[in-house]
């Protein structure tokens, strides 16, 4: 890298030294190109050298830094990707297993009001059975309450018989 640079700065002094002449020429002035010129161009190329050597040193760490960001980045998002597939599968199968819930519990709900309509219903006819028992029992009651009286004249009447009552009515069977 050293030589080519050296070469271009002399073919550059050389290059200034010819179109002096060729200025002094065409327009009758002179240019002088003397050993300080020389030495100023040197110093001056190798301060603008380190300038740029060092602008660009930051430009190449500025870039590194990105890259090295962007590739760190990447990673995260790789591992965020992996994280999200798994949060995935299991938002899926907890989703699988809610409709399955949701399935059985409008099932049920369905079992449960058909039997509820059942029981409404097996509840009116045991309301009406439970009725026509009441007026039953009540129609036996005031029948017994008739009986009862008949029953007790029969039982008194049956203790008043003697025994030879008993045999009389015996040989009208025969």
């Amino acid at each position: 890298l050293r030589d080519p640079i050296a070469n271009h700065v002399v073919s550059t002094h050389q290059l200034v030294m010819e179109l002096s002449k060729k200025y002094k020429i065409e327009l009758n002035r002179s240019n002088y190109v003397t050993p300080k010129n020389y030495l100023d161009y040197i110093t001056n190329y190798s301060r603008t050298l380190g300038m740029n050597q060092k602008r660009i040193g930051e430009l190449k760490a500025r870039l590194e830094g990105g890259s090295s960001k962007l590739i760190q980045a990447g990673n995260e998002v790789d591992e965020m990707q992996k994280s999200l597939n798994q949060a995935k599968e299991v938002v899926e199968a907890e989703t699988k297993a809610c409709e399955e819930l949701l399935k059985v519990i409008t099932a049920s709900t369905i079992d449960v009001k058909s039997k509820q309509e059942a029981a409404s219903l097996k509840e009116i006819e045991l309301k009406r059975e439970n009725e026509m028992i009441a007026m039953r029992k009540k129609d036996a009651e005031n029948d017994l309450a008739k009986a009862i009286p008949a029953l007790e004249a029969a039982a008194l009447a049956l203790n008043s018989l003697k025994k030879e009552e008993i045999t009389e009515l015996k040989s009208f069977a025969k």
